[in-house]
């Protein structure tokens, strides 16, 4: 096959598997499909055992297959020593149609009671809609099936006649996948246990009687803890006496909807499994939550609606995860490592035309700009529908994805926001900067030199399991990333990598563990070209990489926090997991962790062999940059510069201070600073400080900054030391606060029920906000003339916009008591204004 041609038949088998999920989510129930298959006497008997066989689907009619005589090889699943079969499939095998005078003949399932609202309770996956009788796009559509593995569930299957344990037999099958295989854990074909006593096996199918009554019996099937997840075939076999002496007939009843069977963090056997069970209401059942975003001194939440439980969202997770396969159906689909890894590689587009396109340019035409997002919904559904990446996204929408994706399958997920995050290009597990003079003294980047770059913040995931490919001190929380960084085994894909591991240095553990250590923990180190073409060390920082490290505290519920806060003084839905990924800065077992991670760093560029880690730097000067936090666009700010002295001798400085406007991903926009002041020459005396304050006119800074309003700081100081001049470095990144949507609405409301909210926002510009858009997603539904994404006139300068809003409590997701709606105003003066509004559901 040509390269074209694989592609094309990859692109095929994409569309099909997506028109597949559509329908799988949409369906009407069909009828059940029935047919007889008859062994001859050589297999006759309770007590041997027949072979489940593969079939097409035939018509919904019962049908009779003979079989040639020859006999076949028996399993080796212990569960299956009570029945084996034939393959359908095989030349030898007679098909033929059984009247219904026939069919009447025979002991048969009329019809099966799933007991859905019980199991789904059960299971803990009734928040899904799709368990709920439902309209959805003017379609009337069942309710569907949902269930944990490690767990029993109950069905009730009404005979056509009592059933008889002396005269009857009865057998069940599971199978998925286009090949199902009892090897690969895709078929499993098991005996109903007639005594009471069956004892599960975790990793073993099985299922008993419960109860009977008349021509119904309810039975209870249990499905293994490692069972692959996603949609599954459902067959009842019923074993009767054949028409002729010894012969056996087995009649099938074929379920005509899918089980979806998902992993089970509840379940001590299953490798998701969460010992602190209340931790699930966040990380597995909370469709709504919070991104943290800005820098580590100016945080601002950004309210996600990630929407898990919506309609046909489980379909594109189990969607991405079967192309995420290559459309394999394997025993590694039950392997939480391999679901996740294959996940974090399919949210992006880079490999596999994945869910979503990156995008930091700062030009999106033909897509919409990642911060018009506030939701992973119409991301999906958008997806699903047009067969095509999503444009455009940046970390955080990468993030909120997967965290919906992995809760939807049930792994315990949570969103993660690392600030002064760190991207180590060059794997030395260092972030090297360096630095050239210019003539009249200033410190440059020398971009030619410099790879290596620090994030304002990155968003990435952590998922929770038990890493028997590691040993069970990796176990607990794992680090994944969809964002498109760096190529993971040839593909754009990150993780899982164990947090503990990343805290003890212990980089070769798991999957792209030195990537993300460099990222929390790495040193910064500034170097300073020379006049003879080489790099010295002028600062070390093991300090400035990884600060504030955030999630959502587990509450369970809606974010309801602040807007925005600053540094550690924060809000109570922040919870800081710094420590959880490094021990506290400059501590023993820091510094040890460094050492280990960076003894198995590869050897430096060839013009850097200078080994950062032995070099003394020698001024006892430092910089340290303060500025003014709650400054709106176009408000004067200023920046603070202390210069603090340790030694016994006076030092002679002269400090400069530069602004440059950056993305968020610190890298700069435009060539030049757009603010810059020098100071005078000046002592400091020993033990002693001094504070320099320049003053930042806001209008300029509005001008040179773009999304985000980010910008970095870079102070230098020229500091004399006898006869030497070194130079002391410091930056930091600053940015504006954006103001946020304000809601007004009812505390309380009933499903279904229109409520009125209003929103507004303050334009703090100088200038006219212009191209307003409002997105909204959540499970508050918008009734017109309101609309999930809708534009609004220019707001003038220092006005104040309002709009009304009208939605509604949708009636399903019964036990959502909570019902929210996250929004987005984007607009081209100041894009990234967010707000969020919930209400009580009687």
């Amino acid at each position: 096959m040509t390269a074209t041609s694989a592609s094309k038949a990859t692109r095929d088998r994409s569309c099909v598997d997506i028109m597949y999920a559509n329908k799988h989510r949409i369906k009407k129930s069909a009828p059940p499909v029935f047919r007889r298959e008859v062994t001859n006497s050589d297999f006759a008997g309770r007590n041997k055992k027949l072979k489940d066989r593969k079939y097409k689907a035939p018509e919904s009619k019962w049908k009779r297959k003979r079989y040639g005589p020859q006999k076949r090889s028996l399993g080796d699943n212990e569960q299956d020593k009570k029945f084996h079969g034939y393959d359908s499939d095989d030349e030898d095998n007679e098909v033929e149609v059984i009247p219904q005078e026939t069919l009447a003949e025979k002991l048969h399932v009329k019809d099966i009671d799933l007991h859905i609202d019980e199991n789904t309770s059960k299971h803990r996956t009734d928040m899904f809609e799709c368990t709920e009788k439902r309209t959805y796009n003017g379609e009337e559509l069942e309710a569907n099936l949902l269930i944990r593995r490690g767990e029993e569930f109950e069905i009730t299957i009404e005979f056509d006649r009592p059933y008889n344990k002396e005269e009857h037999d009865m057998c069940l099958c599971f199978k998925t996948g286009n090949s199902p295989n009892r090897k690969r854990k895709t078929l499993a074909t098991f005996p109903l246990d007639e005594t009471g006593t069956v004892k599960y096996k975790p990793n073993f199918w099985g299922a008993r009687i419960v109860s009977r009554d008349g021509n119904k019996m309810t039975i209870a099937v249990f499905v293994p803890s490692d069972c692959p997840i996603g949609h599954w075939k459902f067959i009842v076999k019923t074993i009767v006496q054949g028409e002729n002496k010894g012969d056996v007939e087995i009649w099938e009843y074929i379920w005509p909807d899918d089980p979806t069977i998902l992993l089970n963090p509840w379940c001590k056997e299953d490798e998701v499994y969460m010992s602190d069970t209340e931790l699930l209401n966040e990380y597995v059942l909370n469709d709504d939550g919070v991104l943290f975003q800005g820098t580590f001194k100016q945080i601002g939440p950004k309210p996600w609606y990630f929407g898990q439980f919506d309609n046909g969202i489980l379909d594109s997770a189990l969607h991405l995860v079967r192309k995420g396969f290559g459309y394999k159906v394997s025993s590694s689909m039950g392997s939480a490592v391999q679901i996740s890894r294959a996940l974090s590689k399919m949210v992006n587009n880079c490999d596999d035309n994945g869910v979503l396109a990156g995008n930091w340019s700062g030009k999106y035409a033909g897509g919409k700009s990642p911060t018009s997002w506030c939701g992973s919904v119409k991301i999906l559904r958008q997806y699903m529908t047009s067969h095509k990446p999503v444009k455009f996204g940046q970390c955080w929408v990468f993030s909120g994805i997967l965290t919906t994706v992995c809760r939807a399958v049930g792994l315990p997920c949570r969103s993660i926001t690392n600030f002064a995050s760190a991207h180590d290009s060059d794997t030395t597990l260092t972030i090297d900067k360096f630095f050239d003079e210019t003539s009249d003294g200033d410190l440059v980047l020398d971009e030619r030199m410099t790879d290596d770059s620090v994030w304002n913040f990155h968003l990435w995931n952590e998922v929770w399991m038990k890493r028997e490919d590691l040993g069970d001190d990796c176990d607990g929380w794992q680090v994944i990333d969809s964002t498109p960084q760096e190529k993971s085994d040839g593909v754009y894909c990150c993780g899982p990598a164990p947090v503990v591991a990343i805290k003890r240095g212990d980089v070769l553990k798991g999957f792209d563990t030195p990537f993300v250590f460099s990222e929390v923990n790495a040193d910064l180190i500034h170097w300073r070209k020379t006049p003879h073409a080489e790099y010295e060390v002028i600062k070390r920082a093991p300090n400035a990489i990884g600060r504030c490290i955030s999630t959502h505290k587990p509450t369970g519920k809606p974010y309801r926090g602040k807007t925005i806060f600053f540094g550690l003084f924060g809000d109570d839905e922040r919870e800081d997991v710094t420590i959880q990924y490094k021990h506290p800065e400059g501590s023993r077992r820091e510094r040890f962790a460094v050492a280990s991670a960076v003894s198995t760093a590869p050897k430096r560029h060839s013009s850097v062999d200078t080994d950062p880690y032995v070099t003394e730097i020698e001024t006892g000067v430092v910089l340290e940059i303060d500025f003014d936090e709650d400054v709106f666009p176009g408000t004067d700010f200023s920046i603070k510069v202390l210069a603090k002295n340790s030694t016994d001798q006076t030092r002679v400085c002269r400090v400069t201070v530069k602004l440059t406007a950056t993305m968020y991903t610190g890298e700069p926009v435009g060539n030049e600073p757009f603010h810059r002041e020098r100071f005078d020459v000046c002592p400091i005396r020993p033990g002693k400080e001094k504070k320099f304050t320049t003053k930042v006119p806001g209008e300029v800074a509005l001008r040179a900054t773009r999304e985000g309003f980010a910008m970095r700081v870079d102070a230098f100081a020229d500091v004399l030391v006898g006869e030497r001049q070194e130079k002391v470095t410091d930056e930091a990144m600053y940015r504006f606060r954006i103001p946020e949507l304000e809601f007004d609405g009812p505390s309380r409301c009933k499903k279904n029920e229109v409520i009125e909210v209003k929103v507004s926002l303050k334009n703090p510009l100088n200038v006219s906000l212009t191209n307003c858009v409002l997105s909204i997603e959540g499970s508050l539904e918008c009734v017109s003339p309101t609309d999930d994404e809708m534009q609004f006139p220019d707001i003038k300068a220092k006005e104040t916009w309002e709009a009304t809003l009208t939605v509604k409590a949708r009636g399903t997701q019964r036990n959502k008591k909570v019902r929210e709606l996250s929004a987005s105003f984007d607009c081209k003066e100041m894009p990234d204004i967010t707000g969020k509004y919930s209400v009580d559901v009687d």
